[in-house]
């Protein structure tokens, strides 16, 4: 896959200078932002049951991060004995 797209960029730049029109269709393309996020699992032991509309992602990410962050507080009470803001 790597190989082909290394030849096809060759190829392009190679005709940079006869076929413009080419060569920035395909630095547009290539500067596209893809803001989509594939479907996520619900639950880590339910690979059947998908999350696929964008609330539902919403809630499995802000579940996610949450968990994240209370566990690194609470290591960081543990072992400090302070609140990370100076509670």
């Amino acid at each position: 896959m790597r190989y082909n797209r290394r030849k096809f960029e060759e190829s392009i730049a190679k005709e940079a200078k006869t076929q413009p029109q080419k060569t920035w269709k395909y630095i547009r393309s290539n500067l596209k932002v893809k803001e989509e996020i594939g479907n996520l699992y619900k639950s880590e032991n339910d690979k059947s049951s998908q999350a696929t509309t964008n609330h539902e992602k919403g809630e499995i990410l802000s579940d996610f991060f949450c968990k994240c962050i209370y566990s690194r507080t609470k290591w960081f009470v543990t072992h400090t004995g302070k609140s990370q803001w100076g509670v």
